[in-house]
């Protein structure tokens, strides 16, 4: 009777613990994501937002309010540097061409998907030479495009291999 009493919560616990939330170890376990802040500007809300946006149009992924509700958390880094860049000036069919030297910003937006047990699942960087767009608000969603397709086709890829 002592064995039975000592065995029945080690089976209750077997048994029920697929049906408790458990760590997610691989993107294919994926099914909500918690999308970190960037920082403290406007620009980074708008572009957490315009994440969200994007994962939440898939219909593939849910985003949560908070990281304890979510499967992973994605978080976001930017950086910015300055890009000397070698610039020929010139006329056209005019043999004598000059170079000239431009500076050139490029942002640098770096993520990264991290849950419980892996702190690196999925990663990607991108830079601004990557995406041209005019605007700030359309770089923003480029950005967020891209991430989002990156993410849901890494998920994808996991998903179909074999267990």
């Amino acid at each position: 009777m002592l064995k039975t009493a000592f065995a029945l919560p080690l089976l209750l616990q077997l048994v029920l613990a697929p049906a408790q939330k458990a760590d997610t170890e691989r993107l294919r376990d994926i099914r909500t994501v918690f999308v970190a802040d960037i920082g403290n500007g406007e620009r980074a809300r708008l572009l957490k937002e315009e994440i969200i946006n994007q994962l939440a149009q898939s219909k593939r992924i849910k985003t949560a309010a908070s990281a304890d509700e979510a499967d992973a958390t994605l978080s976001i880094t930017t950086s910015q540097s300055a890009k000397n860049m070698d610039r020929f000036l010139g006329s056209f069919g005019n043999e004598e061409t000059r170079i000239g030297s431009e500076v050139k910003t490029v942002v640098k937006v770096s993520c990264q998907l991290a849950t419980r047990r892996t702190p690196a699942l999925w990663t990607l960087t991108m830079t601004s030479e990557s995406y041209s767009s005019k605007s700030e608000k359309d770089a923003r969603m480029d950005v967020a495009r891209k991430l989002a397709r990156e993410l849901l086709k890494a998920i994808d890829q996991d998903r179909k291999k074999t267990p």
